[in-house]
């Protein structure tokens, strides 16, 4: 009788633990979620990149360049118009101009440079 009281208390005690850590990944239902930026969030982050100026299009605020791979986006070299933050000066830059840039924003399907560094 003694052995099955202890064999009981044991088996109680175990299940005890089991079941608490059960509560905890209860309470803990959404994952890893909440540790990562939204896709959005981490689109909007500038990333750099290399290029030529081939055309610049003052009317519009923008640039045509030919650009190196960018590696944070796993985009392959092309040339492409972008446009220019506000406060960019669409004036100091000439086609065959080689700059690096920051460039952000696929997810709302404009790619705006952000800041330009001449070489």
């Amino acid at each position: 009788m003694k052995k099955s009281l202890k064999t009981i208390g044991l088996t109680l005690m175990i299940t005890g633990f089991i079941g608490s850590g059960n509560i905890y990944a209860d309470g803990h239902k959404t994952g890893h979620s909440g540790h990562k930026m939204a896709s959005g969030e981490m689109d909007a982050m500038p990333v750099p990149a290399t290029g030529v100026i081939k055309e610049v299009v003052s009317s519009a605020n923008k640039i045509k360049v030919q650009h190196e791979p960018i590696e944070a986006w796993k985009m392959g070299a092309m040339q492409m118009t972008f446009e220019l933050a506000p406060g960019l000066d669409i004036n100091s830059l000439e086609a065959g101009q080689k700059i690096h840039f920051m460039v952000k924003s696929p997810s709302t399907g404009k790619y705006v440079i952000t800041e330009i560094m001449r070489n």
